[in-house]
């Protein structure tokens, strides 16, 4: 923001000539000084992230961060400081409470977010691990089959969905790599390097990425899983989590994202033909007001041109 506001000082500064060049280094010269040596954007971070987040549309979290930044708005001296209703469709969620733990055969806490707009698990649940590998880039036709397959299996399991990432060594390499290290860091399913994945392209007839994540929701709903668990396919930790598109917690069973350290050695027990359970203990809530979202607006009157607007804005959600 400040980069645009300097550039269209500048340009201005360039037509207006010789006459207002010192004028323009003046203004200049504030915007640096405020900017650097008393820069609040910190202290903004902090209020934001530490107190209000993570707050989704239709949340109380996000309700509470618009209060405070109408407050401040008001503040710094802005005038019309208001909000805007305005109808978002959908009831509001959010998380209250979260763990998740191997059982057996080791015993683990595990690291995770939970899937917005999925519903509560009603106390601590347990059960055995079932992995459910789709086809890669089915089509309606082979999702269909697989699943014909695996209806039994999944019955009062916990359902591992997907597989996870395999994270390449985070090495700065000075000199030139090999072209074959070089594919390794950026093959598709590496998580490593600056890219998290790569998508591949999407075969003739293949189900789209969220159609897929719609039917399996809908499988495990009808075949009465526990619990599902999603990997969260990003290197040092971190977890992205989203929510059920539907945004109706009874299309979906009790959803987590699990960091993919932990996925991954859930998936590799699995694999060795054991038998992995969990415990996961989820309480979600339900906020029908938060179909109503808000705007928070403030106004910076302009003297030599109030009738001519510049508008900035960004996502408080």
């Amino acid at each position: 923001m400040i980069r645009k506001i300097v550039l269209l000082l500048v340009i201005t500064v360039i037509a207006s000539g010789p006459a207002l060049a010192q004028e323009g280094d003046d203004v200049l010269s504030k915007i640096r000084e405020e900017g650097l040596e008393r820069s609040q954007v910190m202290e903004t971070v902090h209020v934001l992230t530490d107190r209000y987040g993570p707050r989704l549309t239709g949340s109380p979290s996000l309700e509470e961060a618009g209060d405070w930044v109408l407050e401040r708005l008001q503040g710094l001296g802005l005038a019309n400081a208001h909000r805007e209703a305005w109808d978002w469709g959908h009831e509001g969620w959010e998380n209250e409470r979260f763990s998740g733990h191997i059982l057996s055969p080791v015993r683990q806490p595990l690291v995770g977010e939970v899937l917005g707009w999925t519903p509560s698990t009603n106390g601590p649940v347990s059960g055995e691990v079932y992995h459910l590998d789709t086809p890669f880039q089915p089509t309606e036709e082979e999702l269909n089959a697989y699943f014909l397959t695996v209806a039994e299996d999944v019955a009062g399991k916990i359902v591992l969905a997907g597989n996870s990432s395999v994270s390449s060594f985070p090495v700065d390499f000075p000199e030139r790599r090999e072209d074959i290290q070089v594919q390794a860091e950026y093959h598709p399913f590496s998580s490593g390097g600056r890219r998290r994945f790569r998508r591949e392209p999407r075969r003739e007839g293949a189900l789209e990425e969220r159609e897929i994540d719609a039917r399996v929701r809908e499988f495990l709903v009808a075949q009465g899983a526990i619990v599902q668990v999603n990997p969260a396919k990003m290197v040092d930790g971190l977890i992205r989590a989203f929510g059920n598109r539907s945004y109706d917690t009874s299309t979906a069973i009790p959803t987590v994202v699990l960091r993919n350290e932990d996925y991954g050695r859930i998936e590799r027990l699995s694999a060795d033909d054991l038998s992995v359970e969990l415990e996961f203990d989820i309480e979600n809530k339900v906020y029908p007001e938060g179909a109503t979202a808000y705007n928070f607006i403030a106004e910076i009157p302009g003297s030599e041109f109030p009738d001519q607007v510049v508008m900035l804005g960004g996502h408080l959600d």
